[in-house]
């Protein structure tokens, strides 16, 4: 599963390049309606590849469901402030696989397995030799997870602004 804006630097290509060499799994591809989305749609519309599904805008509800019941949340992504999707994943306890470019590595730690490379052979084989192990970590992916709060991000903006302007 994979969720975002579906733009170029998200890098969903890779991901249906990978799905093209791997059959046997299904790749769903999530996000907002755009002209990137309605391409990737038509794409899976006609079969290529015949397991590739692009789902526009959808609930929360939806999101939830998709997060719980997914073997795996895919986040190849190329540029990235920080990446909240992954984490929200993480909160579900799913096993994350990220790019190691920008904030990612930061934000998934340990409790995410990274891609090397966008090649998609490379990609399914990170994903095939991590999952076993990644499924078995569902408690200490959600403390990870759980480490992130909108209340600690405050705080700490807080405390930044605070120090900048000799408040502290």
């Amino acid at each position: 599963f994979h969720l975002s804006r579906m733009s170029a630097s998200k890098n969903p290509g890779a991901l249906i390049e990978m799905a093209r060499r791997w059959p046997e799994r299904m790749l769903v591809l999530a996000g907002p309606h755009s002209r990137e989305s309605d391409a990737l749609r038509a794409q899976a519309e006609r079969g290529d590849p015949p397991n590739l599904r692009v789902l526009q805008d959808i609930s929360n509800a939806q999101k939830s469901w998709l997060y719980a019941n997914c073997a795996a949340f895919l986040f190849p992504s190329l540029t990235e402030g920080f990446g909240l999707p992954p984490l929200e994943a993480m909160h579900f306890g799913k096993p994350v696989f990220l790019s190691r470019l920008t904030s990612l590595p930061e934000v998934g730690g340990d409790a995410a397995a990274y891609f090397d490379g966008f090649e998609p052979l490379a990609m399914r084989r990170c994903i095939e030799a991590a999952l076993p192990a990644l499924a078995m970590r569902t408690d200490a992916i959600r403390a990870h997870a759980a480490g992130y709060t909108w209340d600690r991000a405050g705080d700490a903006y807080l405390a930044l602004y605070r120090d900048l302007l000799g408040l502290a």
